[in-house]
């Protein structure tokens, strides 16, 4: 609510006045030229104000309409500032909004048509979701739970990234001579062993498969400041590094730091978070543009579309756990929600 200033003013009686002939009385704090002046701003804050509110939501629409359109080109852009954001709505719980979270005490939850978290029967960090299916990381190793059971891959794995159908599973083993990338490619038998598809120096964000193609999408750190987005056919890559070389095909370099990354369901964009300053951006899967999201207003990590694209899911620097409503620009959150991760279950 905001603070009312009253303005004061000193009045005298004629008969004080006379006793002071040579004392003008003062003047009043604000004089009518100036009265008129501050109702004009007040009269523009309020329509510049009324035509955000109008304006801003179509803003966020017209950008991802920009990603829809065919003929986006180009390899690298800066993306320019960001614009700013609605105010975050706090919420109690997260209503229609079906997310698994990984807390920071060990526990995973799920949250229910009314929106509160329930903690399920297993536990880990690190959560990845798909139809049916959960990946996390317990103990080092990296575990997978279906059907009312779990079972562990016996291989330090991190960034896990499942296809559409939770058929198959990429992850990541950080080693020595590199980052690796592999893919489980029957991920619903416990008996199946990851292939290895190909080592980089350093993996930015889960390895993430294309969701009509199978392609898997590759976010590997090139410089300080500077990341390259490809992807590899899973395929050509199990047979040979020169074969896996031969299937890249580049969608564009960042000049951002990235630490997350998810496609849309379309596969029309990518979403991102950035290491510095915790920025989320758009990366067009056809032409490598980037485009800032609305301001959060503190350190975003972690963003994950919805399985219609329509909402973006994201952790705080804290915990907390919100999502932004990509066609109003709507944020709603739980920020004292203490979650290390977070996915959408369905």
């Amino acid at each position: 609510m905001r603070k009312r200033k009253e303005l004061a003013y000193e009045g005298y009686d004629d008969g004080a006045l006379a006793d002071m002939p040579h004392t003008p009385p003062l003047p009043p704090l604000i004089g009518r030229r100036h009265a008129i002046g501050l109702l004009a701003l007040v009269v523009v804050s309020g329509l510049a104000i009324a035509g955000w509110m109008l304006s801003g939501p179509r803003d966020l629409v017209a950008l991802f309409e920009l990603f829809d359109a065919p003929g986006a080109s180009g390899s690298s852009y800066t993306a320019p500032a960001a614009p700013t954001g609605p105010a975050i709505i706090r919420v109690g719980a997260l209503a229609g909004d079906k997310l698994v979270i990984g807390g920071a005490d060990g526990g995973l939850r799920a949250n229910g048509a009314q929106g509160d978290f329930d903690a399920l029967t297993w536990r880990g960090e690190d959560v990845a979701a798909a139809p049916g299916a959960l990946a996390y990381r317990r103990d080092g190793d990296l575990w997978i739970a279906r059907a009312g059971r779990e079972w562990s891959l016996e291989k330090p794995g991190i960034l896990p990234g499942w296809s559409a159908d939770g058929e198959q599973l990429a992850f990541v083993e950080r080693t020595a001579a590199g980052d690796v990338v592999y893919v489980l490619f029957d991920a619903r038998e416990p008996e199946s062993r990851p292939a290895a598809l190909l080592t980089v120096p350093e993996i930015a964000a889960p390895p993430r498969f294309h969701p009509a193609t199978g392609r898997l999408l590759i976010a590997e750190r090139v410089a300080p400041g500077q990341t390259a987005f490809y992807t590899v056919d899973p395929a050509r890559c199990v047979l040979g590094g020169p074969l896996c070389a031969a299937s890249r095909r580049d969608v564009g370099i960042v000049p951002y730091a990235v630490n997350w990354a998810d496609y849309h369901p379309g596969a029309t964009a990518v979403v991102f978070s950035e290491r510095q300053s915790g920025g989320l951006y758009l990366l067009s899967a056809g032409g490598g543009v980037v485009q800032p999201l609305p301001a959060i207003g503190f350190y975003a990590r972690r963003p994950a579309f919805s399985p219609d694209g329509t909402r973006i899911a994201f952790l705080s620097d804290s915990g907390g756990v919100f999502v932004l409503d990509v066609r109003s620009g709507a944020v709603r959150g739980l920020p004292d929600a203490k979650a290390g991760s977070v996915d959408w279950a369905e």
